[in-house]
């Protein structure tokens, strides 16, 4: 094989190899940031119930230690 025909074969090689990736960014690109979406979505709810939860939590403490200290004081 001559020198020519190597330095062709590689240079073509090397463009297709070049395209492949911006190729396969457009094909999955779009089903990545669909499926980011969602997933953005469901984390975002996850957080709020959990926020939610632990604000609830901390209210319900709050009313039992002043309803224990009110019960305490009022008997003492």
């Amino acid at each position: 094989m001559s020198a020519f025909l190597a330095s062709w074969i590689i240079a073509l090689i090397f463009v297709v190899a070049s395209f492949v990736p911006a190729i396969l960014q457009g094909i999955i690109g779009p089903l990545i940031a669909k499926k980011s979406g969602k997933w953005g979505k469901t984390n975002s709810h996850y957080t709020e119930t959990v926020t939610e939860t632990g604000i609830g939590a901390n209210i319900a403490n709050n009313n039992i230690v002043s309803g224990l200290s009110l019960f305490t004081s009022s008997t003492s």
